[in-house]
């Protein structure tokens, strides 16, 4: 769980870069958890703007699409990572 302080991720881009770093450093719970939140705030963003295209200069809708799909695919492949058992080896 992330405590909100100066050094806590602000935008779903931030997050979802924040849960690259963390499975870089095979710290997958970690990093799932980054992925969620990027995951949650690029869709707050996109409900709370439905009606707009552009945000504003810097932000697109489709990049927050793109940004959410990342994430979950993310998310699904630390899962599938953590529950990957080597059945040839289990199995002489």
């Amino acid at each position: 769980m992330y405590i909100e302080n100066n050094d806590t991720p602000g935008s779903p881009f931030e997050w979802y870069e924040l849960g690259v770093s963390l499975r870089r450093n095979e710290q997958f719970g970690e990093a799932i958890n980054a992925f969620r939140k990027a995951e949650e705030e690029a869709v707050r963003i996109m409900e709370e703007n439905s009606g707009l295209r552009y945000l504003d200069d810097r932000l697109d809708m489709e990049e927050l699409r793109s940004l959410r799909d990342r994430a979950s695919a993310s998310i699904e492949l630390i899962l599938r990572i953590r529950g990957f058992v080597n059945k040839d080896l289990m199995n002489p």
